[in-house]
């Protein structure tokens, strides 16, 4: 039985290089009501490619095409503080399992580690080209970052020299995923894969082929059971983490999905597609749970532009997006 889904637009959090003003707007979502239109806020000087919570839930940490790294407060809206230190934009971030260090990758080929107590820069590395996705081990003592370059670096954090290497790519690597125990790395390719690989040897698990225009995002649900994918052809699609035998298919958008977040509990899936969408769906049936499902009613109430970015607050009680259109929004979720 499809689960009702209620949704508060709790707040709009618009974030300025210069750390400006924030607004506030609610609006309530039933499942497939209609919605009411919010006001459009201004933004950085640049979309937004990244949002990311600290593990405590008590930041949250942004970043994109004007290279700087803002940290706030889900709870008044208000900047705590911002910094710069790439060349480039900014297209991934993540932070320690313990929350004192955030990793930053960008177009710049660099891997940044900061200090979030004080912007401080710790370390860094440059690889051969881009960077596209970063992810910290469980435990926190591996990072994993990958890109254009088409190979995987596993890490060392507290010197960030390597420890070892995935290569073989056949087109760049878009996204990763650590299993919540550790052992299993995923990446979504754009060569239409998506695999698995065991992290202490590199050796390849899986290899699941049935993407289409690029596996584009990839996520594996807390409970360490299932194993989300995203691709070009703008589906999402649902697989058991141990085999690789299909679960489910959420179809429904009209473009790329960009990052996928299963919920704390794993009940739900949060997607975040190039068609302006940010949605919900449960992710055994494939079915769509909301906010709104057309790209009208999404612009409504949500994004004016791609949604790259999707993340759940840690206690699951609210989700962050961000986008090309300079704004990160967050909304207060419950599922009835």
């Amino acid at each position: 039985m499809l689960r009702r889904l209620a949704l508060l637009l709790l707040l709009v959090l618009t974030v300025s290089a210069c750390g400006g003003d924030q607004s506030y707007t609610a609006v309530t979502v039933d499942n497939a009501a209609s919605v009411a239109r919010i006001k459009i806020l201004s933004g950085p000087a640049g979309g937004v490619n990244a949002v990311v919570w600290s593990p405590d839930g008590k930041m949250i940490a942004s970043a994109g095409d004007d290279r700087a790294i803002y940290l706030w407060d889900p709870d008044t809206g208000k900047e705590i503080r911002h910094w710069s230190g790439h060349a480039l934009a900014i297209t991934s971030l993540a932070f320690t399992p313990d929350g004192k260090t955030l990793a930053s990758g960008g177009r710049d080929k660099a891997v940044i580690l900061w200090d979030p107590a004080d912007g401080r820069q710790l370390r860094t590395f440059s690889d051969s080209d881009q960077i596209l996705a970063l992810a910290f081990s469980p435990d926190g003592k591996l990072l994993a970052s990958t890109g254009r370059s088409k190979t995987v670096i596993f890490s060392d954090p507290a010197s960030l020299q390597p420890v070892r290497t995935i290569k073989g790519f056949g087109d760049r690597v878009n996204d990763l995923a650590f299993s919540p125990d550790g052992t299993t790395l995923a990446t979504a390719s754009n060569d239409n894969k998506v695999q698995t690989w065991d992290v202490a040897s590199g050796a390849k698990k899986l290899e699941i082929t049935d993407q289409k225009a690029g596996a584009t995002a990839v996520a594996f649900s807390p409970d360490g059971k299932m194993l989300a994918t995203g691709a070009g052809d703008a589906k999402i699609r649902v697989w058991d983490a141990a085999s690789g035998s299909p679960i489910a298919t959420c179809a429904g958008l009209i473009a790329t999905i960009r990052d996928l977040a299963f919920s704390p509990d794993s009940k739900t899936l949060a997607s975040a597609s190039a068609d302006h969408a940010f949605a919900l769906w449960n992710p055994t049936t494939g079915a769509r749970l909301g906010p709104g499902r057309t790209p009208a009613e999404q612009a409504a109430t949500g994004h004016g532009s791609e949604v790259n970015s999707v993340a759940w607050r840690p206690d699951g009680t609210i989700i962050a997006t961000g986008s090309y259109d300079q704004r990160v929004l967050l909304w207060a979720v419950q599922i009835q």
